[in-house]
């Protein structure tokens, strides 16, 4: 019996299938499991950042699902809605001018 290795190529007017990926964060909950309102999203075009992100939701959802994403909004007493904003608490950098008193 004779036997052949070949290769086999798509062909070029069909196209590639398209893979569909979707989180898997049912029965978890938090402000931290949020995908942003991609459920779906298109292996060949996703971003590669949100790509990474979903894995770590789904790797680390047990952890994540009923956490708060920042312990200040209780403290301060904010409601969920509102997020502490964080450049009230810093100073702008001062210019070389408003640091020279020799000028």
């Amino acid at each position: 019996m004779d036997y052949q290795i070949t290769e086999t190529n798509p062909a070029e007017e069909g196209p590639f299938p398209q893979l569909d990926i979707a989180p898997d964060l049912d029965g978890s909950e938090g402000p931290l499991l949020e995908c942003w309102g991609v459920r779906e999203m298109d292996f060949g075009s996703v971003l590669g950042k949100l790509l990474y992100r979903a894995c770590v939701k789904v790797l680390n959802k047990k952890k994540l699902s009923g956490r708060v994403d920042t312990p200040w909004t209780s403290v301060l007493g904010f409601n969920a809605d509102i997020k502490p904003e964080w450049r009230a608490l810093y100073k702008p950098p001062l210019t070389k001018r408003a640091a020279n008193f020799q000028s």
